[in-house]
Formats: C-alpha cells, structure tokens, sequence
C-alpha cells in the first residue's frame, strides 16, 4: 500500500506539471507560516498541514488525503489503516521497509514508529501511531528534496508532532495512542 501511495503521489505531482525555479522557493515551515488541521475520512487520522499546500485530487484505489507544496517538490500524505488481524509487529516493519531508500533514522515504541532516510536525491518521514484502543493505524507521510533539508527541518517537525485521531473518533479518553505514552512519541 505504501508503494502506491508514493507512487499516486509523484505521478500526481508530475502529471500536475507543478515545478517552480529555485528564486521563487521560499523555507517551509517559517515562523509566520501557517498550519490547517486536516483529516482524512475513513480513519479519522488528523494532522496540520501548511496553509499555502494545496490538496491533490482524490485517488480512487486510497483513501488517505494528499498533499503538494507551493513549488510542487515536496509532498505530504495523511492516512489510516486497521490494525488486522496480523501482529503489530508486522505493521511496523511494513511502515520501516522499503526498497531503494536508506534509513537514516528509526525510533518506535510497542504502538507508533518513525524512520526517515535518503531515497535518491529526495527525503522521506514516515510515522505511525496505533490509536483507538489498538484498533486503527494514523500515518503521515513526508516527502522533499534532500537539498532543501535544513529548510524543511521545521515543518516536518511540526507535521510530525502534529499526528494524532480527530477529536471525537475514539469511542473514549483511554482509547487515544498519546495517552502514556509521553512527549517521545511526538519527537521526530
């Protein structure tokens, strides 16, 4: 599933003949800018955005949210999955591997992950916590030019701490993925 949603994602970016000279480029994730909430339907999965990103078009074969920078090079994707029958295990090193990509950085925990790496010439972030009880998976997905790390740094951060249910799509309070597990969850 991972592989389709990158492969949706830059086949959209693409095909939206979105690219921008580097002049008109400016640092994501600034201090004036600016973050919407956005979640993604099916699995509650909810997460801010930049206010200036815009939304791809709906996929037919997905069901998460996507989204593509001003400059069209950087691209973010929000979505969910149930936690099957499988372990929970598995679904974490579904999230961790891939091919082609070297990872950089990997921190998980018994319900959430982070990794992030080198693929080629571009970044990617991913991060996934088990929410509701241990019955649904919320992910984001980050992906940007490695030359323009230091300039996304902020944003991803931001991004990243920003994962979590939308409010009211757990039946309770004890079912919510951050709860016990402290601010290291929220870290990158």
């Amino acid at each position: 599933m991972r592989k389709s949603i990158k492969t949706a994602t830059l086949a959209l970016v693409l095909a939206a003949g979105l690219s921008a000279p580097a002049a008109a480029q400016r640092a994501p994730g600034g201090e004036a800018e600016r973050y919407r909430p956005e979640i993604e339907a099916r699995f509650r999965a909810m997460a801010l955005v930049p206010g200036d990103w815009r939304e791809l078009p709906a996929q037919p074969d997905w069901e998460g949210r996507s989204f593509v920078s001003p400059d069209g090079n950087a691209w973010l994707a929000i979505y969910g999955a149930p936690q099957k029958d499988d372990r929970i295990d598995d679904h974490l090193r579904s999230v961790i591997q891939a091919a082609g990509e070297d990872i950089t950085y990997l921190r998980h925990g018994r319900r959430w992950v982070v990794v992030s790496g080198y693929k080629g010439d571009r970044i990617f972030y991913r991060r996934a916590i088990l929410s509701c009880g241990d019955k649904v998976w919320h992910h984001i997905a980050l992906e940007y030019p490695a030359e323009r790390k230091r300039a996304y740094d902020r944003l991803v951060t931001r991004v990243a701490a920003s994962l979590a249910p939308a409010p009211g799509s757990c039946k309770s309070e004890s079912e919510d993925p951050l709860v016990g597990m402290g601010d290291r969850s929220r870290r990158r």
